[in-house]
């Protein structure tokens, strides 16, 4: 309670002094009533924000998860993309033109210049891939697809008599190897990264390594 200060105050005063006497008991009480409410209401929101960032948590986990399973996923169709391309092999550097007789020309690379024995019978199918090219000069690769695995590599094993032809044979790899093979040629030089069965390899530092991934490349 407020004292008076002395009984000579004034009508006015005393008045005043009553009526504070009897405000800020109530004023008090609210006041506290208010604040214990306002705790409440922090901890109402720091429990919800405490389970939202333990939902954020769990959903970070969800992600990481399925990020690890997508991987697995593309891992396994790349390698499945790989096995369909097994009995095929990429030409380079056979001059295009129009009407050509794409199955006479590849013949002709096999049993001529390779000194492999083929015959159509032998291949599944053979195109060109991409769209024409507009420069003359820049002919497009061939796929060529074998019915026997056998005499794809036998077409592949003789590729060395094409040195200096200014055409070159090489496997057919799914688009991850072969993106790898090209980093790692343009990373360590053409002579230093190749591809076999299907898989890519490098020479680092006199050390021969699989390219599995981007971060086999250093």
């Amino acid at each position: 309670m407020i004292k008076t200060r002395s009984s000579s105050n004034s009508p006015e005063e005393i008045m005043i002094e009553s009526i504070i006497n009897k405000l800020v008991p109530k004023l008090t009480t609210k006041l506290e009533e208010h604040i214990v409410n306002l705790g409440k209401k922090i901890d109402i929101m720091e429990e919800k924000f405490n389970g939202a960032i333990t939902q954020l948590s769990s959903l970070e986990s969800i992600v990481k998860s399925n990020d690890t399973v997508i991987i697995g996923m593309n891992s396994k169709l790349d390698i499945f993309a790989q096995k369909l391309k097994a009995n095929s092999l990429r030409l380079i550097g056979i001059k295009e033109e129009q009407d050509e007789n794409l199955s006479a020309k590849v013949l002709a690379v096999f049993n001529d210049a390779l000194k492999v024995r083929c015959s159509l019978l032998e291949i599944n199918n053979l195109f060109r891939i991409g769209k024409p090219n507009k420069d003359d000069t820049k002919s497009r690769t061939i796929i060529v697809e074998f019915v026997s695995l056998l005499k794809k590599n036998e077409i592949l094993m003789s590729r060395k008599n094409l040195i200096n032809s200014g055409i070159y044979v090489n496997e057919n790899l799914s688009n991850k190897n072969y993106q790898l093979l090209r980093d790692a040629k343009q990373k360590y030089g053409n002579r230093a990264a190749w591809s076999k069965i299907g898989k890519v390899f490098a020479k680092r530092d006199n050390t021969v390594i699989a390219i599995k991934e981007n971060g086999d490349i250093a």
